[in-house]
């Protein structure tokens, strides 16, 4: 369990340095971390916003640091697959991506600024689902999909999160409830299917129950009037949620790992 909890610890910032490669790197830990580099896109990008908006900037910029450094050593991990054509080869896009979406996001902090960092960064988490699911084609088992749809609620408490604060920064106003009702609907749908899963063990169910109630109060948090802004209650509710979420998917790793 403590190897597997290594992720949840890492993006607490309560382990630092870099992550080396493993023999013992197998397809269900590359899911998960993977599936964690869509969430960092989002991390990013909430990060970037929060400093834009001025909110907690010595904390925002702390996370903006950390997630970019995590997201780069993880993808030096995830290169131990580039010997599979098809997995190299969208390795080889991401990495491509990366390069550009990282030095945006490290150039000054504007508007004008934000929104092309915005459209790398959808890039970017399109080609990151696109290996997720193709590492779950090759783990071949039904635990897979599952830590890939906890893993991908990751993404969507950041998203969501990320979308409140860009609303409250006058960035594309118009069509921002739209994409915050459809990311909503998307992670309650997927917090339906995990909770109703045969595979689920007492100490998931519990995980699940818990998650449940902390959704209810970010997505509670959501749904304020556009008049009164909760930038703070979001933020902090986002990273209550995220934490839940990392030691969830932790178990279906746990679950899909073979026995020692």
């Amino acid at each position: 369990m403590i190897k597997k909890l290594l992720g949840l610890c890492l993006l607490l910032g309560l382990v630092t340095g870099e992550v080396s490669a493993d023999s013992d790197y197998g397809l269900s830990e590359a899911i998960n971390e993977a599936g964690r580099q869509r969430m960092l896109t989002q991390r990013i990008l909430k990060a970037y916003t929060q400093l834009g908006l001025g909110l907690q900037p010595d904390r925002s910029e702390r996370e903006l640091t950390h997630a970019l450094e995590l997201y780069a050593s993880q993808l030096e991990r995830l290169q131990q697959f580039d010997q599979d054509p098809e997995l190299s080869e969208r390795l080889r896009r991401i990495e491509s991506l990366w390069e550009d979406f990282s030095e945006a996001a490290q150039l000054g902090v504007s508007r004008e600024q934000a929104r092309g960092l915005l459209s790398l960064g959808d890039d970017l988490l399109y080609e990151n689902h696109k290996l997720v699911l193709l590492l779950q084609d090759r783990a071949a088992e039904p635990a897979a999909k599952l830590i890939n749809v906890a893993g991908r609620q990751r993404m969507l408490s950041q998203r969501l999160a990320l979308y409140y604060l860009l609303n409250s920064w006058g960035i594309d106003s118009a069509s921002m409830q739209s994409r915050i009702l459809q990311a909503r609907n998307e992670f309650a749908g997927a917090l339906d299917y995990l909770g109703g899963h045969p595979l689920n063990n007492l100490e998931i169910a519990r995980q699940l129950s818990k998650i449940e109630t902390e959704w209810a109060w970010f997505n509670g948090a959501l749904g304020q009037s556009a008049e009164q802004r909760f930038d703070l209650v979001v933020l902090d509710a986002s990273e209550q949620l995220l934490e839940s979420l990392e030691f969830l998917t932790a178990l279906y790793e746990l679950e899909a790992s073979p026995p020692l």
